[in-house]
Formats: structure tokens, sequence, C-alpha cells
């Protein structure tokens, strides 16, 4: 008999490979180069011989290993593949965006766990894949449904360095040059280790900002870093923009997708807070007919856009929902709740390179600084509990909670929204690990903190009835 899989480790992928356009596993165990070399097949077969596809990696030796082998399985379908090597998504995105190559990859060191890796996939314009693309490549997948192309058609590998020279034309064509010209601003940046390192500094060197840079090089060590790590970087940071008198302080994380803010004073921006002033923030500066937030997004941003007759949209809670949301006639300005915000006039996906430009550019345009907009707000008190619950029993879980739910004032976009008479209420299944994130805003602390007792009980009761039964 010919053994194919491993009997230690088995099959992990039985069902599916997929979350929305990723594919996540243990790095050289679940990802090892044979897998990796199957997908690429996998992945070329669906786009077509004589296909182009643009990959890109981050510095870690996982990703390296990873995106070689990659690369045979696409060639060996008789793709051409074009190489921008070490390169931030969003980067890859905008390599993407003419429309020119057929898809493109990008794979990274989990930022979340550093045994795993991440392999993001991209359609012909850079935005995610779809669900039903993601499907009909597990297919070819699975069913090794793919021909290898004759010696003469492999395809070519070629290395671009063309992706630096157009992200840079158009991020500095996005921008208000002038703007820079009238004052001169002092910014701490923490690149965090990551891919925004050899690309941000010479832009922001362009647009004459005086910048304190910290951890500006790459380090495959340092990629993934722990609650601790990000808390103690960012307290090194807010004492570093107070003793230096700085005008804010950012935090980029290691993809350059979402950043974390300081303001003036040192204080750390909570995410929800984060949103609701740069709303306030790009509200002011610019004529918007709509924008677009997550479900589960501060209401507060309500109240700021129906000041300006602006509408929201709300959108599911993933960036690939954000994306689509960025593709919506009139809408100028997609904020996340982590720390991502899409401005669709420079690029449809999450950028936090342009978004710390973007916010520096603003903050001068209007003469204000983060904590006076913080000043000016008496922010909702938002509090978060992760619930435990088998993944067998997610589905089951949710049917009865929606049951139960089924006579409140709510809206079922993504989870559970319920509007309560002191605030809202939000559930909603995790999509990768055993648990649910239950989430509630009220004006008033004393009863947000009722809500998150009250809802909790009842959330951990009804998951015990369910493991009982």
């Amino acid at each position: 008999s010919i053994l194919s899989h491993s009997l230690i480790w088995g099959d992990r992928w039985v069902r599916e490979l997929f979350t929305e356009s990723r594919i996540s596993g243990l790095s050289n165990t679940e990802i090892s180069p044979e897998f990796s070399a199957r997908l690429g097949s996998a992945f070329g077969a669906f786009l077509g011989e004589n296909s182009s596809v643009v990959v890109s990696r981050d510095s870690s030796r996982p990703a390296r290993m990873i995106l070689r082998a990659f690369i045979s399985g696409l060639m060996s379908i008789g793709v051409n593949v074009v190489n921008i090597r070490v390169s931030p998504p969003p980067m890859i995105r905008n390599y993407l965006r003419t429309g020119q190559h057929k898809g493109g990859i990008h794979i990274r060191q989990s930022p979340y766990n550093e045994k795993y890796a991440d392999i993001i996939f991209f359609g012909p314009t850079g935005r995610d894949l779809p669900a039903g693309k993601t499907k009909s490549i597990e297919k070819l997948f699975f069913m090794e449904d793919y021909r290898r192309t004759s010696f003469e058609s492999i395809g070519k590998l070629d290395y671009s360095v063309y992706a630096d020279e157009s992200y840079r034309e158009i991020f500095l064509k996005a921008l208000d040059l002038d703007v820079f010209k009238k004052k001169k601003m002092k910014i701490v940046i923490d690149y965090s280790y990551g891919l925004s390192a050899p690309v941000f500094p010479s832009l922001l060197g362009m647009l004459g900002c005086e910048v304190i840079s910290l951890n500006a090089y790459l380090d495959e060590r340092r990629l993934t870093l722990n609650p601790e790590d990000i808390l103690g970087n960012l307290n090194q940071l807010s004492t570093i923009v107070t003793s230096l008198k700085a005008d804010a302080g950012f935090m980029i994380n290691q993809s350059a997708e979402s950043l974390k803010m300081i303001d003036e004073r040192g204080q750390i921006i909570h995410p929800q807070i984060l949103l609701a002033i740069l709303t306030e923030l790009y509200l002011n500066t610019y004529n918007a007919k709509a924008i677009a937030a997550p479900i589960s997004a501060t209401g507060y941003i309500d109240n700021i856009a129906s000041q300006k007759n602006v509408k929201v949209i709300r959108t599911m809670n993933s960036h690939r929902a954000m994306i689509d949301a960025a593709d919506i006639e009139d809408v100028q300005f997609v904020g996340g709740t982590r720390g991502g915000f899409i401005y669709p006039d420079f690029l449809f996906a999450c950028d936090a390179m342009y978004t710390v430009a973007k916010t520096v550019e603003m903050m001068i345009k209007n003469d204000i600084h983060l904590g006076d907009l913080i000043d000016k707000f008496q922010f909702p008190t938002s509090i978060s509990e992760e619930i435990t619950c088998p993944k067998e029993l997610k589905g089951k879980f949710m049917r009865i909670i929606t049951e139960h739910t089924a006579g409140l004032n709510r809206v079922l976009l993504d989870g559970i929204k319920i509007f309560d008479d002191n605030g809202w209420i939000f559930i909603n299944p995790h999509r990768e690990k055993s648990m649910f994130n239950l989430m509630v805003e009220s004006d008033k602390k004393e009863e947000a903190q009722k809500l998150i007792y009250e809802w909790k009980s009842k959330l951990t009761d009804l998951r015990n009835t369910l493991n009982t039964e």
C-alpha cells in the first residue's frame, strides 16, 4: 500500500479549506511544501493556463518556503508568476487593481499564532475571492482535477520592482500635498517590525512630517505579538508621544492593514472611539453622502452622521464586507471596529499607512488634535465578553438564540443585534474559534455592566443546557 497522508496528523481538510478568502494551518505540518504545491496547482487550474498571478509574502522563513512551493504548483499548470517579494497586502492589492492579472496570493506568518501560516487569495482586481470561487478551488484541490502542462508550456517567473513605484505614485496623488506644507506635524510611529517598515518611511519623508520611528525594521522573530507585548509597546509609544510633545502616535500592525492610535496627551484610543473620531474628522473635512461601518460599530457614529445629513450603511463584521461596502456608490469612507479604515478614493481595502497620512492631513486641515475630538463627545460605554462554545454546538446554539429573541427589536445582519431601552446587545459566533462574541453598549456605564451580566448569564445557561443534552 502507498501512504499519501500523515497517519499522525491525519487529514485536517476534511470539509473545507477556506475561512473567507484565507487558508490557515500549522506551518510545515498542515501547510507543508507538498500541500502548498498541490494548492498552487489547484489555483492555477482554476485560473487557467497562460494566466498571470501576482504573489507576495512577509519576511518569515515559513512564508518563503510555502511561497516557493506554491509558485512551483502554479508554474506546473502553465501559469505565469510575478513575484513582488516582501510586500504588505495593500501593495499587492494596488498592483492587481489594473486588472492585468488573473489573481494573487499573499503568504504570511499568522499575526495571532506564530506556529500558523496564512495564505490569502485575491481576485483579478485585488479584492478578496468570493465564496463561490473559493469553493471551486476547494473542489479542484480535493479531487486533484488538474492536468500538468507540457514541459515547453511551464509558466514563467518574473520579479517586479514596479509595485513600489505604482503604490508610491497613487499614494501621493490621493493626498493634498500642499496641506502638509502649512504645518510640520511631529508624529511617532511604531512599525511593529512589520511590512510597512521598508515602504512607509520614504513616503513620510516626501510629506515633510517630523517622524520618530520605533521598531522600523523587519524581524521575523517578532511578526506575532501577544496582547501583553502589544500593550507594552503601546505604553512605550504613549510615553514617547508625551515626552517629545508629539501631535499623535500610531502603531501599525505587521501586515500594514490596521493600526492603533495615541492622542497628543498619550491616551490610548479605544477602537470604537477611534472609529467615531475619525468619522467626525472625515465628515468635518469632506462633503460625504454616505459612509459604512460594521453592524457591531458604536451607535455614536449614527449621531455624528445625522448631524451632517449623511447616510450610514451597516455591513457584516468582516474585511470582505467592508470591501464590498467601499464599492457602493456614494460611500466615501468605511470604518472598522478593529483599527482598519477604507478610503475608496485611494484604495478599496484597509491600508494603515494611508490612514496615518490621511489622519495627519485632516488634522492639519481642521487645525485640531485627536484629543480635542475625544473631548468634544460623551461616548457611550462598550463592554465585550467571550463565551466558549464547542464548534459542533455553535449552529444549534445560534438557532435557539434566534428563536428566543424573536419578539425583540433586533437586526439579523451578522449574528444578532438586539436593541434595548438602555442600549444594544450584539451576539456573534466567532468564525474560527470555539466561542461567541458578546458586546453591549449603553450611554450609562452601570446600564452597560447590567446588560453584559444579564446576557452573559443567559447565554452561559443556554450553553450549559445544550452541553448536557
